[in-house]
């Protein structure tokens, strides 16, 4: 893909960053596809372009790009082709780019838009002369840029204009709008204030009848800066900033979205990439080629480190695989990187590579295998989420020499199963894995002090099913009271070189008091999976029937009350034994505690 981003813009702040292909639109609809988007009303790809109406009454089209969902847009630049056909006569047409809350279809005017939008109204001056446009500018309904008492002519074959259209919003909420390279609004302040949920889409009306087609849609969202912070010199590219830079250098990117991919490093050159964490910056591949993000295959040591960063959306087509980090024969670091959305390959893959991947977050991977994908050497991750993938497995280890080793990393997703230890040796050390454990052939997988629902074999392993806080909003922490909680092996742990903190950033060894130290080494309060429990597991308050945290007299009535009657097993009132029995046993746990105050626990 083209790499760009736009320099000498002040960072822009990326919220939400998780969701599909995010930060970058760029399509040509050469072979069909709307990408990352969603059409309605007339809307069709047409001739490998996308024919937002046809030449009908009262035709209307319109597309949405979902390739900013869930993050607020704080500045764009946006340019496409606009082409006008409306074959005779024409009154009417309308073609609105707009910014705002908009609806699941097509807008009825730039008047009905809570945000900004441009409306472009074509006629024309008949006699088959050509096309001119009108041009305004509106803001929660209202015209803050009138429309003007002439049009602007478009260049046009008989009744046919084919013209590239720009609209662009600065971090000041300046607007400016050009049509066929000509400036319509310049620096025009808006007063657009960014808004959480506001999308940005096109619709087309089509009035008493007009053919109105876009296409080279070409849109960036919050572009971020990137600056070499050893010389203070800022690059248009990261391939630029790689290629200027010396072996220790650090490149630092804003906050904000990248759109590049293909990044190459120069033989033997060890330097440091940064984002400014992987919720704020955000490298889209653009899922418009076979390149891989980030390729890292020059001989580069551990000192070559990519961290704190979203990487998101590669992958044209079937093969070969396209990554968001391919690394081979080299051993960089990679650490706190979210892999999102990586199409047709895998998030990180590894070949003849010792490296360490610390607390990355694999989610929205989909090829035929495995989000993590190693073979040959011996890589290491630790502390490493994967879920909402549809790849086979979670992490593959394909045959090879050495191992892959998965330690205190959570797997959830894998369709087939959590790893896949083909015809190779991977070991499994203090992980939460809730699904299917492992899928061969006939692999050698070590595994121990790892959570799942089956009975593993090996040292330490805990059977049963994790809790987690809202796996639904993909939050993978254990919860209070869950299996795995202070059950891990420590030693193993610290002789493997594990973080001091976990994914979430929290510090590790935190020691629940109301869980029983069921770990092993020489602290015995390590969790399972990838994130440490923070918090304290209340403790059950015994012989408390009313849930009131006291043990008194309402207790003892409501045991009375239900005297010698049968109760659903571990009802609130079935104390003694689960046998479904109000008697004397239960009584006698109310008499035992007679007098508790659990409030304070």
């Amino acid at each position: 893909m083209n790499s760009r981003t736009l320099i000498g813009m002040a960072a822009a702040s990326v919220i939400g960053l998780s969701g599909t292909a995010l930060g970058c639109y760029v399509n040509s609809f050469s072979d069909g596809s709307i990408g990352a988007a969603e059409i309605f009303g007339d809307a069709q790809a047409v001739s490998n372009k996308l024919q937002l109406t046809p030449d009908v009454a009262a035709a209307s089209g319109a597309i949405i790009f979902d390739a900013f969902l869930g993050q607020t847009i704080r500045q764009f630049d946006a340019s496409f082709d606009y082409l006008l056909n409306p074959g005779g006569t024409l009154a009417g047409a309308h073609l609105i780019f707009a910014l705002g809350d908009l609806p699941e279809g097509t807008i009825a005017g730039a008047d009905t838009v809570s945000g900004l939008a441009v409306d472009i109204r074509a006629a024309n001056i008949g006699g088959g002369f050509g096309n001119f446009v009108y041009v305004s500018v509106w803001m929660d309904g209202v015209a803050i840029v009138p429309e003007g008492t002439s049009g602007f002519v478009l260049p046009s074959a008989g009744w046919a204009s084919d013209v590239p259209v720009a609209v662009s919003l600065d971090e000041t909420g300046a607007l400016n709008v050009s049509i066929n390279g000509t400036p319509l609004v310049s620096d025009f302040a808006t007063g657009y204030s960014p808004t959480q949920g506001h999308r940005m889409g096109i619709t087309a009306l089509g009035g008493n009848g007009a053919d109105q087609t876009i296409d080279n849609v070409d849109i960036h969202a919050n572009p971020a800066t990137i600056t070499n912070m050893n010389t203070a010199t800022p690059y248009t590219t990261i391939q630029s900033a790689v290629d200027a830079a010396a072996t220790g250098d650090t490149i630092h990117l804003g906050e904000g979205i990248i759109c590049e991919d293909n990044i190459l490093f120069p033989a033997g050159l060890d330097l440091v990439i940064e984002g400014a964490g992987m919720d704020r910056t955000l490298v889209n591949g653009g899922n418009d080629d076979n390149d891989s993000v980030f390729n890292i295959s020059a001989g580069q040591t551990a000192l070559t480190v990519i961290r704190d960063m979203t990487i998101t959306n590669t992958g044209l087509g079937d093969w070969p695989f396209v990554n968001g980090v391919e690394v081979n024969n080299s051993s960089p670091t990679i650490s706190s990187l979210a892999l999102r959305d990586i199409y047709r390959g895998a998030g990180v893959y590894l070949r003849n590579t010792d490296s360490v991947v610390d607390r990355c977050i694999f989610s929205g991977c989909d090829n035929s295998t495995a989000a993590l994908w190693a073979r040959d050497g011996s890589p290491v991750a630790f502390q490493c989420l994967f879920y909402d993938n549809t790849t086979s497995y979670d992490a593959s280890r394909y045959p090879g020499e050495e191992s892959l080793t998965l330690i205190n990393c959570t797997l959830t997703s894998g369709n087939q199963a959590a790893i896949s230890a083909w015809n190779s040796v991977m070991n499994v050390i203090n992980c939460v894995i809730p699904t299917n454990f492992v899928a061969g052939p006939a692999g050698v997988t070590n595994v121990s002090n790892t959570l799942n629902p089956a009975a593993l074999p090996g040292v330490g392993n805990l059977q049963g099913m994790p809790v987690f806080v809202d796996p639904a909003n993909g939050d993978y922490r254990l919860a209070a009271g869950s299996p795995g909680v202070d059950a891990a092996d420590s030693d193993a742990y610290i002789a493997a070189g594990g973080p001091v903190f976990d994914l979430n950033g929290d510090a590790r060894m935190h020691d629940d008091p109301g869980m029983i130290d069921s770990g092993f080494g020489s602290i015995a309060y390590l969790d399972m999976g990838a994130y440490e429990f923070q918090g304290v597991t209340p403790q059950p308050c015994t012989g408390d029937v009313t849930g009131d945290q006291f043990v008194d007299v309402d207790d003892l009535n409501a045991i009375l009350s239900a005297w010698n009657t049968t109760v659903t097993p571990r009802d609130t009132l079935d104390l003694a034994y689960a046998d479904g029995f109000i008697n004397v046993d239960d009584l006698n746990i109310v008499l035992g505690n007679w007098g508790a105050d659990c409030s304070a626990n």
